[in-house]
């Protein structure tokens, strides 16, 4: 176990930021508006399979307000209460 948050810094840069990672498996998210909050290196993110039942990931924050959007895994309905917010999660969105 590792006790220096100096190493676990440059190890989760090398492993994590160059390269693809799994985060879920797609039975995870079996239906189109299922999302899942996950982190990883430290970075808060959102799995969403959209409406042409892609699985998609977006940073899980507000560019605006800078919350966490979405805190729990769960369903969301075509719209959203922050339009932006939902037009920027669905690849669909005209």
């Amino acid at each position: 176990m590792y006790t220096d948050a100096g190493v676990l810094a440059v190890e989760q840069k090398k492993l994590f930021e160059d390269g693809w990672v799994s985060v879920l498996a797609a039975g995870q998210l079996p239906k189109p508006g299922d999302v899942r909050p996950v982190t990883v290196a430290g970075r808060p993110l959102l799995v969403v399979r959209d409406r042409e039942n892609q699985i998609r990931v977006f940073h899980n924050v507000c560019r605006h307000r800078g919350l966490k959007l979405v805190t729990e895994a769960g369903h969301t309905p075509a719209s959203s209460p922050a339009p932006t917010t939902a037009g920027a999660m669905d690849s669909t969105a005209a």
